[in-house]
């Protein structure tokens, strides 16, 4: 697998048993349709390593707020700032960088990797 990050490039190995180890199930295990990862993922989510990575890399060079209703507590052990709608994470960055500051908004940032060009 291939991840770009800013101007570089990562390549990471995802052996099978690592994505068996993210949907959280046995070798042994068999999954009949989507509808059983979909149902495995919600009932016990794993971050997997290159999740974690990831994140790690972005949350190191800048300041990602996420608004979401996830307990605030795990939202920190992400290294992200939890905020609980646009306004206050607007106001936030705005008392922190002034009012001519640059971010980026991402609606649905669950399903979407950014990409700096």
């Amino acid at each position: 697998m291939k991840l770009k990050y800013g101007k570089r490039k990562v390549q990471l190995t995802l052996p099978d048993r690592n994505i068996l180890h993210v949907l959280n199930i046995k070798e042994q295990e068999i999954l009949s349709n989507p509808e059983d990862i979909i149902r495995r993922i919600k009932n016990k989510f794993v971050l997997g390593g290159y999740k974690a990575y990831g994140i790690a890399r972005v949350v190191k060079e800048v300041e990602v707020i996420l608004i979401s209703s996830l307990p605030k507590e795990k939202v920190r052990k992400l290294f992200f700032i939890p905020m609980i709608n646009l306004s206050y994470a607007i106001e936030y960055v705005k008392g922190k960088y002034g009012e001519n500051f640059l971010a980026y908004i991402l609606p649905s940032g669950n399903t979407v990797l950014p990409q700096l060009i």
